[in-house]
């Protein structure tokens, strides 16, 4: 009767010793995955981070792009944070059945053999369940934690297709003060327009915001149009209505170095007798450096000109022969167009192409006579 008490109880030893081997070969794993945990819930918190740094990066490009697409961001957003609240729960729930399991665990390894025995297997049946639990988390789909920003040019255009221009520049404003109007030109300025995306052109010119549009015809009203640009899309039209001046070749002011004023040999120095074709009638000076000048009211596209000797008591062609034809932007620095060839009884037509200059005149040296003084467009 003793030696089978005494061999029932050393059945109960061994096995309580097993149990509890058993035991400690799960704390041990549960330690493990404990220390997992730990590191990624840190893992998880710096997930947050990243996603409030890629929020921040991210929305300085998409606010300055499309308005629109940042509530479609923001919405990923919401799923990526909800995803890792929601695995953050998980981890916390697991971490708790964990530290119970443990702690009761713990307690049991101080127990008496029956207490140990009778207590072991339902905690080895909760670890057990723990660890399927611990794995299963451990491969479930990592989680994104940053939006990318990666919209490619073609996709932007097909949005634009779809939904119309999202952004487009502001409407420019003309410096009407500043726009002059010419006889065949338009001196034309406007305003510098400061906008985020910034300006890329304006139509007509780059980034300047002055343009000088040529070639018009005279005595012409023109409405003109101003659009500023970024990359394809376009703003709406700045208007402006402007006519260009009356070209009148006959409309100028005679003035001379000096006038020719023998009574005996008059020479009537006006605009009237250089336009009246007659080779008796004209403007003379004395002798020095001599100039007969024509101003007009503004400057004129001029292709040619034309003058002719005086013929009036002594007065002839070889007082003007080796002259020359200048004209002037300022009234102050002159260029030379032609050389005066005078011929007996010929008007000579110097052809200068086509220059627009509001200063003209003939210039010698000595004595100067012209009996014409006309100006042609063509």
């Amino acid at each position: 009767m003793h030696k089978q008490h005494s061999d029932q109880v050393k059945s109960i030893v061994d096995l309580a010793n097993e149990e509890k081997k058993i035991l400690s070969e799960h704390l041990e794993k549960i330690e493990k995955f404990e220390v997992d945990f730990t590191n990624e819930q840190s893992q998880l918190q710096q997930a947050l981070k990243n996603i409030d740094i890629s929020e921040d990066k991210s929305s300085q490009y998409i606010d300055t792009e499309f308005d629109r697409i940042i509530v479609c961001f923001q919405d990923r957003r919401k799923i990526y944070r909800d995803n890792i609240y929601l695995r953050q729960d998980n981890l916390k729930n697991i971490n708790s059945s964990l530290n119970k399991c443990l702690e009761e665990g713990r307690c049991v390894l101080t127990l008496n053999d029956f207490a140990a025995l009778a207590q072991s297997k339902a905690i080895i049946e909760k670890m057990n369940n723990l660890e399927v639990e611990s794995v299963e988390y451990q491969h479930q789909t990592q989680l994104t934690d940053s939006v990318q920003v990666d919209i490619s040019i073609q996709k932007i255009f097909e949005m634009i297709s779809t939904f119309g221009t999202i952004w487009k520049p502001p409407t420019p404003s003309f410096v009407e003060h500043k726009c002059k109007a010419n006889v065949v030109d338009f001196d034309i300025k406007w305003e510098p327009i400061e906008s985020n995306p910034s300006i890329t052109a304006y139509v007509y010119r780059g980034l300047e915001t002055k343009y000088l549009l040529q070639d018009l015809k005279p005595s012409t009203s023109y409405i003109l149009r101003l659009y500023a640009c970024n990359r394809n899309t376009f703003g709406d039209a700045a208007h402006l209505e402007m006519t260009t001046l009356n070209l009148d070749l006959d409309d100028w002011v005679l003035s001379m170095s000096s006038t020719y004023t023998n009574p005996q040999v008059p020479v009537e120095n006006t605009r009237k007798s250089l336009l009246d074709g007659q080779y008796t009638t004209g403007a003379g000076t004395n002798s020095g450096n001599e100039w007969i000048q024509a101003t007009f009211p503004y400057p004129v596209p001029v292709a040619s000109v034309t003058i002719g000797p005086l013929h009036k008591s002594n007065w002839g062609p070889q007082y003007g022969n080796g002259g020359t034809l200048q004209y002037s932007y300022d009234n102050n620095n002159w260029t030379t167009v032609g050389t005066i060839a005078y011929v007996a009884m010929q008007q000579q037509k110097i052809e200068i192409g086509k220059v627009t200059a509001q200063y003209w005149r003939l210039f010698h040296h000595s004595w100067l006579c012209t009996s014409s003084f006309i100006f042609k467009e063509t």
